[in-house]
């Protein structure tokens, strides 16, 4: 009889387990994750891009490491799910890593909770501003839940072929970073046939996105099933299906639908799942579906939007001042690499306020030796007729000079970088740009070529170049070999325009020339 009543018990506890738990609960327990496990260490299941210990580790050890681990609390506190957008080498991949490793369970090869390796993170972030400014969290959240890690940046799209290929993979990947799942005794055999089918594609290989877009909703599901609580969701390079679709070549356009079912897809995952508790996508641009409309589940935001966002990624004045500091340069050089990395990387406005970041990459890689490197989004490949002077560029020329306005869109879709691209193959007498001033100046802002320097009340911005290093980037985009002129003809131009007292000084002339 106390055998059946345990028996009772035991079903009641666990099917309370199962049922996702209420919408406003604390997302994870309070009470402690199971910590034994007698399965010898050597059988971990690793796979070296899943696993967030050693990344963030390796970067935390190094000289030019800035302690960012508040934001932890930041991610905590925030109940929306989170879409950050910012350029590239702002730290977003890098916190991605470290909330992956603060959250995630570690487990053995059968999905067993293992206590050294919890422990062993509770010393490594024990250093940190995270745990020495708040130890609640640390005792609450470190090691609470299980983390579905997601990198689409090595999707490519140079026709359809490749981009299933490459999205496959990578949904495969991320299944077989829980490839303790095939093992787990809490899933049942339909669960397990549910996980082989898209841990690999080798049973049925003809397969389409279609099918592949909905996996990330699946793991979740059975992750909650193991675990017994609710999945963080981390997604980087979110924006890289759009470009990957842009870059392809699509004759017959399919992959404009196919990549607006994926981000449709993540979005519902993100937003309505009942087995993930929280998200955070990050990419340079704010991509997405217009299908998802303005959830108030799924935040956009730029990191230049707000100080409680910016001061969690890139570096504050006082922060690039500190690194040069532990560098070990001289007072003089120290003064030198300052005055440069001000003149060149001149740092990005906070909304309208007076605070500026500066690129945590470019800075880096500056006093590391590397020079002066400001990378260009792969997009504005496809785009480069639509910046020339004689179309867009005059537009954006004089945004440089006096500023521009720019009411952002919520969300820009994959129809929406379509129709800019096919406004590329028009002439300059049929181009007017008007449809797409907005959104080109939009996706400017957002690669970093632009900073806010004021918002107006209608919501609109002032915009202005942030510094010489993104001036250069920047011209290049605008400004091509037929428009300039030679010293010589500037010259003889200069002297026939003189009657008319029409010198035109708008076109200059080309270093070097």
């Amino acid at each position: 009889m106390l055998q059946f009543l345990f028996y009772i018990g035991f079903v009641l506890q666990t099917s309370a387990f199962i049922a996702p738990p209420d919408e406003y609960a604390c997302p994870f327990p309070t009470s402690k994750p199971e910590l034994d496990s007698l399965r010898p260490l050597a059988k971990i299941y690793q796979d070296e891009r899943e696993d967030g210990w050693w990344p963030f580790r390796e970067v935390a050890g190094r000289e030019s490491f800035v302690d960012k681990t508040e934001f932890i609390k930041y991610f905590l506190d925030t109940r929306k799910q989170l879409v950050l957008v910012a350029p590239p080498n702002f730290g977003k991949s890098t916190n991605l890593q470290m909330l992956k490793h603060f959250f995630q369970i570690p487990v053995d090869a059968m999905g067993a909770n293992l206590t050294f390796n919890m422990a062993e993170k509770g010393t490594f972030f024990g250093k940190l501003a995270i745990c020495k400014k708040h130890p609640s969290i640390c005792s609450d959240y470190l090691s609470s839940a299980p983390v579905v890690s997601l990198d689409l940046e090595s999707v490519v799209g140079s026709t359809p072929t490749t981009f299933l290929e490459t999205f496959r993979a990578e949904v495969e990947r991320v299944f077989r970073a829980h490839g303790y799942l095939a093992k787990s005794e809490r899933l049942s055999a339909f669960n397990k046939e549910e996980f082989a089918s898209y841990e690999s594609h080798l049973g049925d290989p003809n397969r389409t996105i279609a099918f592949y877009k909905d996996g990330i909703d699946v793991l979740t599901r059975l992750l909650f099933v193991h675990h017994r609580r609710k999945c963080i969701l981390l997604v980087d390079n979110f924006d890289r299906l759009a470009v990957a679709a842009m870059l392809g070549k699509d004759e017959e356009y399919q992959l404009p639908t196919e990549v607006e079912e994926i981000y449709f897809s993540l979005g519902e995952t993100a937003k309505h799942s009942a087995f993930v508790s929280r998200t955070l996508l990050t990419g340079v641009f704010r991509m997405g579906s217009h299908r998802q409309g303005h959830d108030d589940n799924l935040l956009y935001k730029s990191i230049f939007a707000d100080p409680q966002i910016s001061q969690h990624f890139g570096l504050t004045l006082a922060e690039v001042e500190a690194l040069i500091g532990r560098l070990g340069r001289s007072k003089d050089q120290a003064a030198v690499d300052l005055d440069r990395i001000k003149y060149h990387f001149g740092g990005y406005r906070i909304c309208d306020t007076q605070i500026k970041i500066f690129n945590t990459g470019s800075v880096v890689a500056y006093l590391e030796g590397e020079g002066i490197k400001i990378p260009s989004p792969p997009l504005f490949r496809i785009y480069k007729p639509i910046f020339r002077y004689e179309m867009m560029g005059e537009h954006l020329h004089e945004a440089v000079e006096n500023g521009t306005d720019l009411t952002p869109q919520g969300v820009i879709s994959i129809t929406d970088l379509f129709q800019l691209r096919q406004a590329g193959h028009m002439t300059v007498a049929n181009f007017k740009g008007t449809h797409n001033k907005g959104l080109l100046v939009q996706l400017l802002q957002e690669a970093g070529y632009f900073t806010i320097t004021a918002r107006k009340p209608n919501g609109s911005v002032h915009l202005e170049i942030p510094c010489v290093a993104v001036k250069e980037a920047y011209e290049d985009l605008v400004y091509h070999n037929e428009f300039f002129v030679t010293e010589e003809e500037w010259k003889k131009e200069l002297a026939a325009n003189a009657t008319k007292n029409n010198p035109r000084d708008h076109k200059g002339r080309k270093s070097g020339s």
